[in-house]
């Protein structure tokens, strides 16, 4: 047997789909904040908007951001290198955390002369 393929999602609900910020059901978007070094490799760009999958975490979101932006891989894809905040809070190098709609990350290189 053949599988059935499965019917389209159709919107017929318009109200619902209205209070709905995101284009569509799947994935969320964040906030990314560069600092430093990472704002100059990233072309001197401070903040951006990211639109995610859902279930992105902050591993996934190195890689995202390594793809992105070439001259900032190296350094993204280094944990000793780019500390990431979550919504202000440092996520400890080796933890991967999930991320959700509207959360903000920032990217904090190594503070220079220490």
């Amino acid at each position: 047997g053949t599988i059935p393929p499965q019917p389209p999602k159709h919107h017929t609900d318009r109200k619902e789909t209205s209070l709905l910020v995101c284009r569509d059901d799947m994935g969320f978007r964040i906030q990314v904040l560069f600092f430093a070094s990472a704002r100059e490799a990233a072309g001197n760009t401070s903040k951006i908007e990211l639109d995610l999958e859902d279930g992105s975490n902050t591993a996934s979101l190195r890689r995202l951001l390594a793809d992105k932006y070439p001259k900032l891989s190296s350094m993204v894809l280094d944990e000793e290198n780019v500390t990431f905040a979550l919504n202000e809070e440092y996520v400890a190098a080796g933890d991967v955390l999930p991320l959700k709609d509207r959360d903000v990350i920032a990217l904090i290189p190594p503070i220079s002369g220490g």
